[in-house]
């Protein structure tokens, strides 16, 4: 797959260079695959067949309970796609209550140590404790 990162380069750096506008080539908009990914079978499966991304739900305080992904899966879920340039968006989307609110931060931090893309979150409190991610 032509896609692959190549020696002495970051995995997920070269494709966002010089889009950081959202546009591609000669200026259009870019577009973007993104793929739902309830678990890591689907997630390869998914990158192996070319989508641009993904999105997973977190361990905890995710929409779909079903689809809750340990941090180690997606650990292994954001390496893989980074070495084929694909993106991993890990999904926090519930309503919080005050009492879930320090847990719910620390798991965006560990997100972010892992290394995920980016984080769709849908409580306002949330996004404010995570905005200097």
């Amino acid at each position: 797959m032509g896609r692959e990162a190549g020696p002495g380069t970051a995995p997920g750096r070269a494709l966002n260079a010089g889009v950081c506008d959202g546009r591609g080539l000669l200026g259009r908009r870019s577009v973007e695959l993104l793929a739902p990914a309830r678990d890591l079978e689907c997630g390869r499966a998914a990158i192996d067949c070319g989508a641009d991304a993904v999105y997973i739900g977190a361990a905890e305080f995710g929409a779909r309970e079903a689809a809750a992904n340990p941090l180690d899966a997606v650990a292994t879920r954001t390496a893989y796609a980074h070495r084929f340039w694909a993106r991993v968006y890990v999904t926090i989307n519930t309503i919080l209550h005050d009492h879930e609110l320090a847990a719910a931060e620390r798991l965006a931090w560990r997100l972010h140590e892992i290394g995920v893309d980016a984080l769709i979150i849908q409580d306002a409190g949330l996004l404010e404790c995570c905005w200097t991610l």
